[in-house]
């Protein structure tokens, strides 16, 4: 019938955006947030203050996501990985990210999921 296994099991992803991303902020997940022609995008292995190439784009319902080829211009934060599967099984996705950022990252989206979801705003907060 001339199907392939591959053609059916393998997501099709298409190289959307050609010309690098600035990214803007980190999203909920900790991947990088930007915007690509107009619509938001999810870059996994990029940091706030990254400019970024991105390959395997895909798009669903209007929202893009695609995965840092190359780190045009490194954040301060970023660190190479000491896990040597690094971006292959998925247990480690933010070692690129120093530890102390992470700390500090991860307490400002659960301050921000806190407010947004809740409508709670600690009086103070301890330290990590």
């Amino acid at each position: 019938m001339g199907l392939s296994c591959i053609s059916l099991f393998e997501p099709r992803m298409t190289e959307f955006v050609r010309e690098a991303l600035l990214i803007g902020k980190l999203s909920h997940d900790l991947r990088g947030f930007a915007y690509a022609n107009g619509k938001p995008c999810f870059v996994e292995n990029a940091l706030p203050g990254e400019k970024v190439t991105v390959r395997a784009w895909k798009e669903k319902a209007g929202v893009m996501e695609g995965v840092a080829e190359r780190v045009l211009v490194a954040a301060p934060e970023r660190v190479t990985p000491l896990c040597p599967h690094y971006g292959q099984c998925g247990g480690c996705d933010i070692q690129h990210i120093a530890y102390t950022a992470q700390v500090v990252w991860k307490e400002q989206l659960l301050l921000e999921q806190l407010q947004k979801l809740g409508g709670v705003v600690p009086q103070q907060c301890l330290p990590a």
